[in-house]
């Protein structure tokens, strides 16, 4: 996969990514397995992604591509980035643990696409915090680069920010950088940036009063907690279009690919809004007009969306609405701990999720308590049907499927194998051992989630290669490495 001569590409282009490096992270719903659970459960014969060719651009330092890679030894794992920095760590880490599936390129977008360049099918695309932040001859390329390698039953996984919600913040960030414009150290540019902002709220406090400016208050809260590179690459990039749904799927369609549905569950769905709104959401036959309307109803900002070859939508294949029956083919994994639950929680069991707070039904909790007794490990439906009974398959799969609209559950074509109980000699990720040993704050879990960890659990992680006992660790640490799925069993 190496540019063709002729590209143009020598490898010689420095990034702001270089000077200031953008913290890598892994993403849920960045994880192919998940994009090929929505694949499935929407029609599409989505493959498998522990033998899939999984293609990653706009890769970094390999945060969210590696942890697959040692996952899934059978797969073949593509990174693209155009900072040289970034690909760098990912080679050396790639190395460090012994990674032979996985493939790292410094080079362009427009690279991979020049005449010469090896052909590639890949079944899933990945493009997380890139669409929104290229110029538009870049983005017009890697659109046609996702048409040009997506196979038959792939997924593309793309992010962007987009209107509405954006325009509450473009005001601001335009103040910035146009402040910051002729400023070249970057750690100026971002405190001179942050400064401008702080000015001009209190000048708006001074002179309309806290009611009128609580919301800009808000607003610079949550600029103010993010770390410098991300306030810099995000909020002060010369390059940066917000879009919207039905722009990104017109876009789209002259390389053959279609919106296929949200990638996560807590984006904007019908049953957020009240009645009235709901149905004219539900009015349209064409689904992205309906998640248009539900953009400008939430004032959704930021898009996490997948989407499939337009061949398999006008042939019918793509099912927009879920049946239940479906979820049998998936291992289901809880994610409300027993602990939260209660050892004998009620009727009209409230739990709050990552789309607000969801009074579940009687049989949903009989399905929740099931499955917190086997977190962090996923068990096969058949296998919790069998267990909630005398519930009926029927009902059960009805509640498996309540559960997934709530994000109280992860599916899973193959998860991860995980403990539920403590080895001898516990064995955690090598990746995020890699992580803790760097000193990352967060760390990727086998789950593939981002965890804060406290001192001790960080002691604890880097001890578990198999060769100390759990007896000599810290028991409260361990305990929480074991809840958050950092140990093999």
């Amino acid at each position: 996969m190496a540019p063709p001569p002729g590209s143009g590409y020598r490898g010689t282009v420095t990034t702001p990514y270089d000077e200031i490096p953008y913290p890598g992270l892994s993403y849920s719903f960045a994880h192919p397995d998940r994009m090929a659970v929505a694949g499935r459960l929407h029609g599409l014969a989505a493959p498998d992604p522990a033998r899939a060719t999984i293609l990653e651009l706009g890769a970094g330092d390999g945060s969210n591509l590696l942890p697959l890679a040692q996952l899934w030894p059978e797969a073949r794992l593509i990174g693209v980035d155009l900072s040289a920095h970034a690909i760098d760590l990912a080679r050396q880490r790639a190395a460090a643990l012994g990674l032979t599936n996985v493939e790292l390129h410094h080079a362009p977008l427009e690279a991979l696409l020049a005449q010469g360049a090896t052909p590639l099918r890949a079944d899933y695309v990945i493009a997380h915090g890139l669409v929104s932040w290229v110029p538009p001859a870049t983005r017009q390329a890697l659109f046609a680069l996702v048409g040009q390698v997506l196979s038959e039953d792939g997924v593309a996984m793309l992010s962007f920010q987009t209107w509405p919600g954006y325009s509450d913040i473009e005001p601001l960030r335009a103040l910035m950088r146009h402040h910051v414009e002729n400023v070249a150290d970057p750690a100026k540019k971002v405190q001179q940036a942050r400064d401008i902002a702080v000015w001009h709220i209190l000048r708006w406090e001074r002179l309309y009063g806290p009611s009128r400016t609580h919301g800009l208050r808000a607003l610079y809260e949550e600029l103010a907690a993010m770390p410098d590179a991300v306030f810099l690459h995000d909020l002060l990039s010369p390059e940066h279009h917000p879009l919207s749904l039905t722009e990104i799927a017109a876009e789209l369609a002259p390389h053959g690919l279609a919106w296929l549905t949200n990638a996560r569950m807590n984006e904007p769905r019908t049953t957020q809004l009240p009645d009235p709104l709901r149905e004219l959401a539900r009015a349209s036959d064409d689904p992205v007009r309906r998640q248009q309307y539900l953009d400008f109803f939430l004032m959704t900002r930021f898009r996490t969306s997948l989407f499939c070859r337009a061949d398999a939508v006008h042939a019918g294949r793509v099912r927009r609405d879920v049946e239940p029956e479906a979820f049998r083919a998936f291992h289901i994994a809880g994610r409300v701990s027993a602990e939260k639950l209660g050892r004998n929680p009620g009727r009209g069991l409230v739990i709050t999720t990552a789309v607000g707070d969801v009074t579940l039904s009687d049989e949903a909790t009989r399905v929740l308590v099931a499955l917190s007794q086997e977190m962090p490990a996923a068990i096969a439906a058949e296998t919790l049907l069998a267990r909630v009974a005398p519930l009926s398959a029927k009902d059960a799969l009805h509640a498996v499927a309540e559960l997934w609209l709530a994000d109280a559950i992860e599916l899973s074509l193959a998860p991860p194998a995980l403990a539920s109980t403590l080895p001898e000699h516990p064995v955690a990720s090598p990746f995020a051992r890699l992580l803790a040993a760097e000193g990352r704050p967060t760390v990727t879990s086998l789950w593939h989630r981002e965890w804060s960890l406290e001192p001790a659990e960080r002691a604890a992680l880097l001890a578990m290669d198999g060769g100390h006992p759990s007896a000599a660790m810290d028991a409260e640490a361990t305990r929480l490495l074991l809840r958050k799925g950092f140990i093999h069993p």
